[in-house]
């Protein structure tokens, strides 16, 4: 199995997708805790700030418009956000899926 740094994922996909500012600082500051306590950035904890990380920019750019007819899916893993476009893609409502929602 691959060992990934999750900080420098992280670093990635706020340089490569639209994000608060303070989203950003908020888990660049727990990662570095992490890291100050012993862990490294490709331990389990790093893991999970990187995927809150990347769900909470997806669901922020969702709030802002730029993401749109998705249904969230918690259960993505922080693996499936390396691919973000494709995280995102694995969360759109199909067509059938929406009118079945609607009509509910």
């Amino acid at each position: 199995m691959i060992e990934v740094d999750w900080a420098k994922a992280m670093m990635e996909l706020a340089k490569q997708q639209p994000h608060p500012d303070w989203l950003l600082e908020r888990y660049q500051e727990q990662m570095r805790e992490t890291v100050r306590n012993g862990g490294r950035s490709t331990d389990d904890t790093c893991h999970e700030i990187f995927r809150r990380f990347a769900m909470m920019t997806m669901l922020s750019q969702y709030a802002e418009g730029l993401v749109k007819d998705i249904i969230w899916n918690p259960e993505l893993t922080a693996e499936d956000y390396l691919d973000y476009d494709h995280a995102i893609e694995m969360q759109k409502v199909k067509e059938d899926k929406q009118n079945d929602i609607q009509s509910t």
